[in-house]
């Protein structure tokens, strides 16, 4: 569940903001977890999946949401990289 939803500023030589929610795991941990994609809906409260994977330059980003799973829906209008963003095929 999003403990909190903001935006982090990544490591040199990068600038962009990422995305980030504060993620409470069942067992009370809290961790962070980067959210991939053009655009998401999440807020406090939201329920969302959490696979474990690196994310190189975010400062201990060590997990991501997965998208169109839950609360964190797809990316629409995506052509390519679907799987990852929970995207449909275009027919």
């Amino acid at each position: 569940m999003c403990a909190r939803v903001c935006t982090v500023t990544p490591t040199k030589p990068t600038s962009a903001l990422r995305k980030v929610v504060g993620v409470w795991f069942r067992d009370g941990t809290v961790a962070t977890a980067a959210v991939l994609g053009e655009g998401h809906t999440l807020t406090q409260y939201s329920v969302v999946l959490v696979q474990g994977a690196r994310v190189r330059d975010l400062p201990g980003g060590r997990s991501r949401v997965v998208r169109g799973a839950l609360d964190a829906e797809g990316v629409p209008d995506r052509r390519r990289g679907r799987s990852r963003y929970g995207a449909k095929r275009p027919e």
